[in-house]
């Protein structure tokens, strides 16, 4: 007989924070030039581990465009 473990948990990765995500908003717009390998490695100097290619999406969804392409501030 075999048995199977079973737990109740949603499945996936648990969102971002939005404090997080306001925060990687807040650096690219005030940063212009800084790409996502960049925002990256000033989140983990903070203490917060968020992936390369989350940070891009989250980019890429509120229409900041690549670095260098960006407007600086205004």
């Amino acid at each position: 007989m075999l048995i199977r473990w079973t737990y109740a948990r949603p499945p996936g990765r648990p969102p971002i924070d939005a404090r997080v995500r306001a925060l990687i908003v807040r650096l690219a717009r005030e940063n212009p030039r800084w790409g996502y390998p960049r925002i990256v490695g000033e989140l983990k100097g903070m203490g917060i581990v968020v992936s390369a290619t989350t940070v891009k999406k989250i980019l890429r969804k509120e229409q900041l465009g690549p670095a260098g392409k960006r407007r600086g501030m205004s």
